[in-house]
């Protein structure tokens, strides 16, 4: 640059100014430089160094080789201290001209630099990234110094030339220093730490131009991401479970639970550093804002004014530099506080499900809900992190607001009350409106979750609703509680639309009321005549006075909406959690029953990864054991102690007098307000034995069982339970059952034994199942086991016990799902006197109905139906007492005649059920993947067809008069202004007048688009998605249901329907509505500035670019966004199926820690989802920027050959284009990931076989409806010819070439499936359903007590298994009078003798002439059938009479009876009845 150097002398620059009196320059005074650009940067670093210290020296871990790059730094950092030092000595000559701060600054200057090079140093050993803060601080002040040196180099004293040269090399050195300050050192870490996350690496450019973002984009654009292709996120975002950094921890030490808005408080005070480092980014975004309207001002009045002193070319090249400045830093200030926002949006998402999980694993079971915790995770979580990503608008509006109407004062004066008045007049009832957002919201939420919940529900009982035929009568069900959803959406809906309507008057009146009034003033009071300059500088203040105020009010909704669901999670965290009331210790009794068993030793093993209690003490063989008759061959063992030679007694002496469990006097129940189910218990069960609890149905066996596992109320003060475990291995009624393979649920979390796991696999006749599984154990077991039978869900279950060798095993009738062979080998594998538990001391209580097994008892418990304990000790003294509960049960034999059954089943193989092969037809479909071959167009034509093109078309004619609407009044402002200019004054009212009616059609336009999209249409598309969706699983077979993920099939009607319902129409206005609004700028500002406008296109295309090279990765992150929160869901539903197993292994750690994995693997599409946004947000902004730059770059150099006022104009609508166009591509992007959900809709219902279907004789490969014709079955006559049927067109067959005819019989089978109402089809009044729950004797055991009866909700805790299955016969007795068929399923598995033979009287009496179909396990129940049919391997092995097929010798029905009955009973069979 050319300078004059008499033009400026040291007196001028030593004043504050800034700018000097420098005549054809501008440049700043040096007293200016160095108190405000050199000091104060100096002195903040000095201040902050000691802090950055205390973290870094905290650290003594080297995590980076030596390196040139550390002795490159070291070696500038010492020249440049030594320049700084030398620059002092000349500073500090007498002949040196200075300033009263130069010295200070030399020196002060010199400290920090030395402080730097410390930090700088310890950084570069103990971070794995460049010193943010130090090359912060070289940028900065390199600019800063640049400008210094300047100066110094244009003043005319000797002296200071020397000081500008040592200046000069000073800031030489900076460059250099920031070049290598800002290396990252990816490449020289240590092995350990190479692996860290890109962004936890990335240095400060970096971070703040998002280049670590790069490679994900390219990858994304160029393949389909995954899971494995995606980066790690920093180690802050995710859930450590070893620290207590957690906001779960900060929660339990928490004292202020109770109080509104303790978990808000809580959570902004756990992420205060996220919140705090936003703050100056966003304080910055503010003053470069703010910087745009002085200078549109300063760059009309350049235009406007002659060239002279002060409007020189160097000031118009200062203009240009100016809007570099400002519209870089608009841009990365934004995408800095987008960075520190977008961590405390993930930071909170990860702690609240978190927190949330962990109270789940605490939760009282009558409390637990499993849609309470999944509606909790999905839409409350999602709907707090998408309010909270505007949390710092909240405040930094506020202040934007008070200096736009500070700035407006100054330009319009007492005009500015007008805009004020308007803004708080529209602002105030907007605010008013929003305080009900969260009222309503809530509202619509409870129908959400109800929905869910009802869903969740549904899906877990698929195979019961398709086997009773409720399928239609619940799919209208959930359609009805869907109807009432989105009825309670109405409410929310109107809320969000009367915002809108109301935030966006105050923006389209301000303006008419601001000049409105500036017109009366000028015309009555004086004012200067309203000109183009004055126009245009306040229509661009308004704009940033009104974009504030509309995203505070937005904001508001928002956050209010997100306070309200912090709320829900706090009370769901304030619920009732399980409080264990039994006491821990060794129990002595005075009397034991003997334990005439050999016991093992009983070792703590330390090798598993969770906690196992009981080393059993042997070497397992399957090959080698020894052949004692005694012993079960079911397993094969050596004995650490040596063989068992002889049946003495080996329990040690101090453990015979010993008991596990004890209660006294107590009473227990579910809920402190309701009557006890178990009442004055006093029991002692032995330590070593088997102790069996039998009783009556809803005697309360299982709710004992609970009870020793502490999860039910000590009810009444009286009394105690105490038990001689911290935890042990649990088999509830129901297998619970994780969605993976066999080996992983078998092993429990424990580390694998190959020896121990195939001894347990065989004592719990496992090894012939899985060796007929093409994958053997590692087969997926599917959803709650789903692809598994029964009897071997209850034998993986049991196998899972045996393998954690707890000390004490819990067991809830695990017998009545198997049939006889298999069970009577499992149970002399494990229980019998030579079963393996026995055999080492460990203690067994099982609840069972089978009391053929009471024999083997060390001890038994009889319940009676009214909760009490009526007799408990030995089966012999049972027994023989006159009128006890044993007395009534038909026994006789049983003891006698075990030893022999013994010795048979244990010698014969275990046969492989049916259920094996139908597993190896049931494959598991794999992850979902996105149907690339799907247009875009398709989606949205898809999307359009569920309301009707008709509707399309009228809405976009609605906003198209909204874009011109937005954009047309500042040309009419403009206009008006010019000619106010020349007539001062002049038709006034006019043009206020078009004026207030152009504002007045652009909010009509704007509410009638919202009111439309958002009432009427999406309404629409809710109501038509989640019935194409609810349908599509109702009718789906149950193969698929079987195997489908039931998280990814809850997901669909959770984040699917959350999309569909709210983000998608929400992004979809927004999109459209930013469409126009563009395009009507894009032609003023074609038309204002030609040579902008010819640019504008190829900016427009590199937009589109951009958007579209971004797309491609943001879609596949959605979809995988949703994905992994299926997972998530998935685990929350599985451990609320298990929350009693879990807690019964004490394995709450342990799912914790899978949790937080399952919480760390969603963080990272969602978070780096989240990221990308802001790359394109943050390149949009310098695409803006560029544009502005080029505008103002014409506006300077064809200075007197445009018009000041359509120039003018064009920049004002530069300042709303940038905004407009971030929202439209922005709006734009989450539209196109919103229609993921569309997509997944259309994929799934166009995929998923329909089970109402058959293929066409003629099209073998098209499908066509087969209703059943009308009033089938008519008369219960039922053919079977020549059937194979598989699960799926590609498996193998489960049924071979059956043929049966079953004819209408008149006698009447047992057996029956599950249910969850008394008449859900409504075929029966209200005395039929009373007789029905009266004949099955539950209307006084369970109804009678239920404040509403039979109408009232029945918690799922409430009812036994047995009861539920003496519920489904009432159904059935109801159902009786209109259909011909039955079909039961094993009905009386669950019940005792005594409800056994109640069922049979009752089928008996009410199904006489129905055609009866029975599966059936208890084979002594079916003698009077009329057929048998004996299946195996998917044919019919034999079919006949039951008692001819006794008497035919070898038979296989034959075999499995004997395998169940007594000898003695079954020599009784006559044939004289065949």
């Amino acid at each position: 640059m050319s300078m004059n150097p008499n033009s400026c002398s040291l007196e001028h620059r030593s004043d504050f100014g800034p700018a000097a009196p420098c005549e054809g320059v501008f440049d700043f005074t040096l007293f200016f430089e160095e108190t405000i650009l050199t000091i104060l940067p100096a002195v903040v670093a000095i201040a902050f160094v000691p802090l950055c210290y205390s973290k870094r020296l905290s650290r003594r871990v080297r995590v980076v080789r030596w390196t040139w790059h550390l002795k490159a730094k070291l070696l500038l950092w010492s020249v440049l201290c030594i320049s700084n030092a030398i620059q002092i000595g000349f500073i500090a000559r007498t002949s040196t001209p200075t300033t009263d701060a130069s010295i200070s600054t030399a020196v002060l200057v010199l400290a920090a630099h030395s402080s730097l090079a410390a930090l700088s140093y310890l950084s570069h050993l103990r971070s794995v990234r460049p010193a943010s803060f130090v090359s912060c601080f070289l940028l900065f002040t390199l600019v800063f110094d640049a400008a210094r040196c300047r100066t110094l180099w244009m003043l005319e004293s000797r002296p200071v030339k020397d000081v500008a040269i040592i200046a000069s090399l000073s800031l030489a050195l900076k460059a250099l220093l920031l070049i290598l300050e800002s290396l990252e050192k990816r490449r020289i870490l240590l092995p350990r730490y190479r692996t860290l996350p890109p962004e936890s690496t990335a240095g400060l450019f970096n971070q703040a131009f998002c280049w670590w973002l790069n490679p994900l984009l390219v990858y994304g654009y160029r393949h389909v991401h995954s899971l494995k292709t995606l980066p790690e996120v920093d180690e802050d975002l995710c859930i450590d479970t070893e620290t207590n950094s957690r906001l779960t921890a900060k929660w339990n030490a928490w004292r202020h639970k109770e109080a509104a808005h303790s978990l808000l408080l809580l959570s902004l005070m756990h992420n205060k550093k996220a919140i705090a480092k936003a703050i100056l980014p966003r304080l910055c975004q503010t003053g470069f804002v703010f910087a745009q309207p002085f200078l549109v001002k300063r760059v009309i009045e350049f235009i406007q004014s002659p060239d002279n002193e002060y409007n020189n070319a160097s000031v118009g090249t200062g203009l240009i530099i100016a809007y570099v400045i400002v519209y870089v830093g608009i841009a990365l200030a934004t995408s800095a506080v987008q960075r520190w926002t977008i961590h405390l949006v993930s930071r909170m998402r990860a702690g609240l499900v978190d927190l949330i999980y962990s109270r789940t694993l605490e939760i009282h079971c009558p409390n637990m809900d499993e849609a309470d915790a999944v509606t909790l995770v999905g839409a409350d979580v999602e709907r707090i992190t998408t309010g909270f990503r505007a949390f710092h608008e909240m405040w930094a509006c506020l202040i934007e607001i008070a200096l736009s109407m500070w700035l407006l004062s100054g330009e319009l004066r007492v005009a500015a009350v007008a805009p004020a008045v308007v803004i708080i007049l529209f602002t105030g009832a907007a605010i008013s409106v929003a305080s009900s957002a969260g009222i309503t919201q809530k509202a619509w939420l409870d129908k959400i979750q109800a929905r869910v919940s009802a869903t969740a529900a549904l899906l877990g009982t698929m195979h019961s609703v398709k086997m009773t035929g409720l399928t239609k009568s619940l799919t209208r069900k959930i359609t009805d509680m869907r109807e009432d959803e989105i009825k309670a959406s109405f409410s929310f809906r109107g809320v969000l639309v009367r915002i809108v309507v109301l935030t966006f008057a105050s923006t389209a009146l301000t303006p008419v009321a601001s000049f409105g009034m500036y017109i009366l003033l000028q015309m009555h009071r004086g004012y200067a005549t309203l000109d183009p300059a004055i126009a245009l500088t306040t229509l661009t203040l308004l704009q940033l006075l009104l974009a504030p105020v509309a995203i505070l009010i937005d904001c508001l909704a928002g956050v209010m909406g997100a306070v309200g669901c912090f709320e829900r999670i706090r009370l769901y965290l304030n619920s009732e959690t399980r409080v264990d009331s039994r006491l821990h210790g060794t129990i002595q009794q005075q009397e034991q029953p003997r334990n005439i068993y050999p016991s093992g030793s009983l070792l703590r093993s330390l090798s598993s990864s969770r906690r196992s209690e009981v080393d059993f003490g042997w070497r397992h063989s399957r090959y080698h054991f020894p052949p004692s008759p005694d012993l079960s061959l079911a397993v094969g063992e050596i004995y650490a102690m040596g063989f068992l030679e002889q049946q003495g007694d080996f329990t040690p002496a101090h453990k015979r007098n010993q008991s596990s469990i004890s209660i006294h006097q107590a009473s227990f129940g579910w809920k402190e307000k309701d009557k006890p189910i178990l009442k004055d218990l006093s029991l002692n069960m032995p330590r070593g034995g088997l102790t069996i609890v039998i009783g009556p149905v809803g005697s309360g066996k299982s709710t004992l069982l609970q009870t020793l596992l502490g999860e039910t109320k000590r009810a009444g003060g009286g009394g105690y339970i105490q038990v001689a475990f911290e935890d042990a291995a649990y088999c509830q009624q129901r297998p619970w059952i994780s969605n993976s393979t066999i080996r992983q649920n078998i092993l429990g979390g424990f580390g694998f034994d190959p020896e121990w796991y195939a001894t347990v696999l065989h004592a719990c006749g496992l090894t012939h199942d899985l060796e007929q599984l093409p994958d053997n154990d590692t087969t997926k077991v599917g959803s709650n086991g789903t692809c598994l039978s029964g009897g071997q869900q209850t034998r993986i279950a049991l196998a899972r016990a045996i393998y954690s060798k707890k000390s004490t095993m819990i067991m809830d009738d695990i017998l009545s799902s198997l049939d006889a062979t298999t069970e009577e080998a499992v149970f002399q594998s494990l229980f019998s006197r030579n079963g393996l538990l026995k055999r080492h001391g460990v203690t067994v209580i099982l609840a069972t109905n089978a009391v053929h097994r009471l024999p083997d008892a060390d001890h038994i418990v009889v319940l009676g139906r009214n909760g009490t304990s009526t007799e408990q000790g030995s089966y012999a003294e049972l027994a023989s007492c006159p009128g006890g509960y044993l007395s009534k049960l038909d026994l006789q034999g049983r003891a006698e005649v075990g030893e022999g059954r013994r010795g048979r089943s244990g010698a014969e193989k275990l046969t492989v059920p049916l259920a094996t092969h139908e597993a190896l037809a049931k494959a598991l479909p794999q992850l979902e993947v996105p149907d690339s071959s799907v247009g875009d167009v398709e989606v949205y034509k898809y999307y359009i067809r569920t309301f009707g093109w008709t509707r399309w078309w009228i809405f976009i004619a609605i906003c198209s008069f909204y874009g011109f609407g937005v954009v047309f009044p500042h040309a009419w402002a403009q206009m008006w202004a010019t000619h106010n200019a020349k007539h001062p004054g002049d038709r006034a009212g006019y043009y206020i007048g078009i004026y207030f009616m152009l504002g007045a059609l652009t909010i009509v336009s704007l509410g009638a688009s919202c009111a439309f999209l958002v009432i009427s249409i999406a309404p629409r598309v809710a109501r038509k998605m989640h019935s194409r969706v609810l349908l599509t699983v109702m009718n789906a077979p149950i193969s698929y249901l079987s195997s489908a993920d039931p998280g990814s099939l809850i997901n669909r009607f959770s984040q699917d329907m959350e999309l569909v319902d709210m983000e998608l129409p929400v992004s979809l206005i927004h999109t459209v509505l930013m469409a126009f609004v563009l395009t009507a700028q894009i032609l003023v500002i074609a038309s204002t500035a030609k040579f902008a406008g010819a640019a504008l296109p190829f900016c427009i295309l590199a937009a589109y670019m951009t958007q579209k090279y971004y797309l491609r990765t943001s879609r596949a992150l959605r979809l995988l966004d949703i994905e992994a929160k299926s997972l998530l869901f998935n685990h929350f539903l599985e451990t609320l199926g298990g929350l009693v197993t879990i807690r019964a292994f004490n394995w709450a750690e342990g799912y914790l820690r899978s949790n937080a994995d399952h919480v760390n693997t969603s963080q990272r599409p969602g978070y780096l989802l989240l990221s990308i946004q802001r790359w394109l947000g943050l390149v949009l902004d310098l695409l803006v920027g560029g544009i502005a730059v080029v505008l103002a770059a014409i506006a300077v150099k064809t200075r007197g050959q445009v018009d000041a006022g359509l120039m003018g104009l064009a920049l004002l609508n530069i300042v709303g284009f940038s905004s407009t166009l971030k929202q439209l591509i922005t709006n734009w992007t989450l539209l196109e990931t919103s229609t993921g959900a569309i997509s997944r809709i259309r994929a799934f219902t166009s995929t998923v076989d329909s089970e109402e279907q058959q293929w066409s004789r003629s099209h073998p490969h098209q499908m066509v409806p087969c209703p059943p014709p009308l009033y089938w079955p008519k008369d219960g006559d039922i053919y079977f010819r020549n059937v194979t049927a598989s699960y799926t067109p590609h498996s193998e067959p489960v049924l071979h070439g059956v043929n049966l005819h079953i004819r209408p019989a008149p006698l009447p089978y047992p057996r029956h499936p599950a249910g969850h109402n008394v008449d859900p089809l409504s075929q029966a009044d209200y005395d039929d359903a009373m007789e029905a729950l009266h004949s099955v004797g539950l209307w006084d055991t369970v109804f009678s007590d239920l404040p509403g009866g039979i109408e009232a909700p029945m918690p799922g805790h409430l009812l036994s298994h047995g009861q539920k299955q003496l519920l489904c016969l009432a159904r059935a007795l109801i159902r009786a009078k209109h259909s011909s068929v039955l079909i039961l399923d094993e009905a009386t598995a669950s019940v005792d003798c005594e409800t056994e033979q109640r069922m049979q009287r009752l089928l008996d009496e009410r199904f006489t002439g129905k055609t009866v179909i029975a599966i059936a396990h208890r084979l002594d129940t079916i003698l009077d059938y009329d057929t048998v049919v004996v299946m195996d391997n998917g044919r019919v092995a034999e079919c006949g009479r039951p008692r001819s097929l006794l008497l035919a010798g070898d038979s296989l029905f034959g075999r499995l009876y004997r395998d169940m009955v007594p000898e003695s009973d079954s020599d009784v069979v006559s044939p004289i009845e065949d």
